[in-house]
């Protein structure tokens, strides 16, 4: 669980962890955690004496309803229990440079209700903060991520549980009688809090991760007399998101899974998050998803590098820190959230829903990846890695494009004409990419030109930008990114041939565009350009057109894309612009 009376943090922000919390039962630790629970009290009751005065204990800000949980007294509550107290103390550590509150002593459990200002999804999560069930971080794990939450358009219910010695269950069931109860007071209040009643969570981090997924495993059966009507409805989380857990794994027992923690089917679908350098272990995040697995439960995990313990929601720079926005989309994934799933986003037109519903997998996973890597960096970046440097007096020649350049040389299938080899014995590289356009080139042209080291550069560009395939672009924007990839090979040391736009009357993709009056304008512009800087100009386009502009029907399978015969024009018309080029000077 979190140490969160720590003073020093440790890189990255996150905190450090007294080794007490490994979350073993066997004696060595239960008789440390007894010294030091014993020390820590000590601490609070000579605290007139102390150089560091406790704050009075937290309040809600104004605006937001608060209810008492149990309004007769919680269960085995004590007599004369003392006032909330915040147990901050000078010394303690911040997160990502801001302090915390360690509220402590709470006796009488809250629930504090944060509703969405703007759009309200219906759906709502219950909060637990974390805190080793000793204290609770209100703030980082408590009011901050109500603010997310609402600002993703979720109610969020901030669970004031009590503390100290209130768990794990079944050393003690306090503060699971306090998760149960406030699922039930939630449920029951959702008409009147404007709740989807099957679309309540629960969210929590260390000990109130292991508080959310007790409460996700022993809903079934209360703990308590019930009280009211709120304890007559069910008090099963819909979803739970498990933040950093802690005592869901075992360490001295190997990290065995806590047999206290007994997975189901009808244990509800879960988000995990952890660092894998968490000193509380990741394994407590690694064993409770492979029992979710083991039944059948919806489950999604995710395992940072670095992040430590008890980050909340606070951003650094390690990227464990941005788990939010993960929620968002799983929220999503299960239906919690619109499809469309996030506070910044509106849902789909459903003109546009039908037509992703139409799109075949591959489809989809191409779209995926252009909203991914839009340049597409990934295609070649092996390829690139692994390419050795030119040997001495190698003549190596990359050729930059789009589909018609990648498909220079590909085999024939059976839906696919044959396109010939790709020069054959020459030392040339093919880094086409289908689809692309002018500006997807430009990013990725370092990566893909400039860092192969070749002596020349065969750049075949614009078609996909006439085509609109990345949006409308004028001339002038197209041909500005032709110029500026010819600027940079030339910076570079890189002779450069410009090669004219192939022919097309019409693109089967994206009709009634009438390309060929504008592929014959940026023709001009690119053999005017490449004539005023000295570059080669290699003209495919009047030995491929036919009368009406377009793409002799001999040389291509559907007036775009060239065929075996198309690349057989190509191919000498390229090899001597590259031969022209290599007369000239590199820079």
């Amino acid at each position: 669980m979190t140490d969160y009376t720590q003073a020093t943090p440790p890189t990255g922000g996150a905190v450090i962890h007294a080794p007490c919390y490994d979350f073993s039962t066997n004696s060595k630790s239960e008789a440390f955690i007894v010294r030091y629970r014993v020390l820590f009290l000590a601490a609070v009751a000579s605290i007139s004496t102390s150089l560091y005065a406790q704050k009075p204990a937290w309040q809600s800000a104004p605006g937001h309803t608060t209810l008492a949980l149990w309004p007769h007294g919680a269960p085995g509550a004590q007599a004369n229990p003392g006032p909330e107290i915040d147990t901050t103390t000078a010394k303690d550590n911040l997160i990502a440079g801001k302090p915390l509150m360690r509220l402590g002593n709470v006796s009488s459990p809250t629930l504090t209700l944060y509703t969405p200002a703007g759009n309200n999804t219906g759906a709502a999560i219950v909060v637990f903060p974390g805190g080793g069930y000793r204290i609770l971080a209100i703030d980082l794990e408590g009011t901050e991520v109500c603010e997310w939450l609402n600002s993703a358009g979720i109610t969020c219910v901030l669970l004031k549980y009590r503390v100290p010695d209130s768990g794990p269950y079944p050393k003690s069931s306090a503060a699971l009688q306090d998760a149960r109860r406030a699922l039930g007071i939630v449920r029951s209040h959702a008409t009147e809090w404007h709740i989807d009643p099957q679309r309540i969570g629960v969210l929590g981090f260390s000990a109130g991760a292991h508080l959310a997924a007790a409460l996700s495993t022993h809903f079934e059966q209360r703990l308590y007399d019930s009280v009211d009507a709120a304890d007559q409805v069910s008090c099963r989380p819909d979803f739970a998101v498990i933040v950093y857990p802690g005592y869901l794994a075992i360490a001295e027992q190997n990290f065995a899974p806590n047999a206290d923690i007994q997975v189901s089917d009808k244990t509800p679908p879960s988000f995990i998050v952890q660092a894998e350098d968490d000193p509380v272990h990741v394994e407590n995040a690694t064993v409770y998803f492979q029992a979710l697995k083991n039944a059948k439960v919806p489950a999604e995990l995710h395992i940072f590098a670095e992040g430590g313990h008890g980050y909340g929601l606070r951003r650094t720079a390690l990227p464990v820190t941005a788990w939010p926005k993960v929620v968002e989309s799983w929220l999503g994934t299960i239906q919690v959230l619109p499809a469309s799933a996030s506070s910044t986003q509106e849902q789909l037109p459903a003109d546009v829903a039908a037509a992703l519903d139409r799109l075949t997998p591959y489809q989809k996973s191409q779209l995926e990846r252009v909203y991914n890597d839009w340049a597409f960096l990934a295609k070649y970046r092996d390829a690139d890695k692994e390419l050795p440097a030119p040997a001495p007096g190698e003549t190596r020649v990359v050729f930059m494009g789009d589909s018609i350049t990648e498909g220079w040389g590909r085999k024939g299938t059976a839906t696919s004409p044959d396109r010939g080899e790709f020069f054959p014995g020459k030392p040339y590289l093919n880094r086409g990419i289908s689809g692309q356009t002018t500006p997807q080139m430009l990013v990725r042209f370092r990566q893909d030109v400039i860092e192969l080291k070749p002596k020349v550069v065969v750049l075949l560009a614009g078609t996909n930008d006439v085509a609109e395939n990345t949006g409308k672009m004028t001339l002038g924007e197209i041909g500005n990114n032709i110029a500026s990839m010819s600027e940079l090979a030339r910076a570079n040391g890189i002779r450069v041939v410009l090669c004219s736009v192939l022919p097309a009357s019409d693109f089967w993709w994206h009709k009634g565009l009438e390309p060929a009056p504008k592929i014959k304008a940026l023709n001009a512009w690119i053999s005017e350009y490449a004539a005023k800087n000295g570059f080669v100009y290699v003209d495919y386009y009047s030995h491929m057109a036919n009368n009406e502009g377009g793409l002799k029907a001999e040389l291509s399978p559907d007036g775009v894309h060239p065929n075996k015969a198309g690349y057989e024009v190509m191919g000498p018309l390229a090899e001597a612009g590259i031969a022209e080029a290599l007369k000239k000077p590199a820079r």
